[in-house]
């Protein structure tokens, strides 16, 4: 009921019931990609305040040295990452987290070489 509505509660009632649970896991995913495309409206359309960097005019690096105040993204991109692993389950799986390490891992490998070449 809470996933499909009143309206269409008789009609999801005659499908089988595998199907049922797959159409309520696709309108989750549905949900949560909305969700998740909110944040992202919301964290652009507050000024990028949510995006935003410190940055200190006596530290124009912007990286705050110890023990000095700096801006956290942490429980932003916790909440971003959780609501993204509801919409895009797909992207989560470990043979995607394996295939994006070792593509970073390749790209490292050769940003390393390219360097390493300019050196000699």
């Amino acid at each position: 009921m809470r996933v499909f509505g009143v309206s269409a509660h008789d009609s999801v009632m005659r499908m089988p019931p595998a199907q049922i649970a797959r159409a309520a896991e696709i309108q989750g995913e549905r949900d949560a990609e909305s969700r998740l495309l909110a944040l992202q409206d919301i964290s652009l359309a507050s000024g990028l305040k949510l995006g935003q960097s410190y940055v200190d005019p006596k530290n124009p690096g912007g990286k705050p040295k110890a023990g000095e105040p700096f801006y956290s993204l942490q429980e932003f991109n916790r909440h971003m990452e959780a609501v993204e692993k509801v919409a895009r389950p797909w992207l989560h799986t470990p043979a995607m987290r394996r295939a994006r390490r070792e593509a970073e891992e390749e790209r490292r490998m050769q940003e390393f070489e390219k360097n390493l070449r300019k050196l000699t």
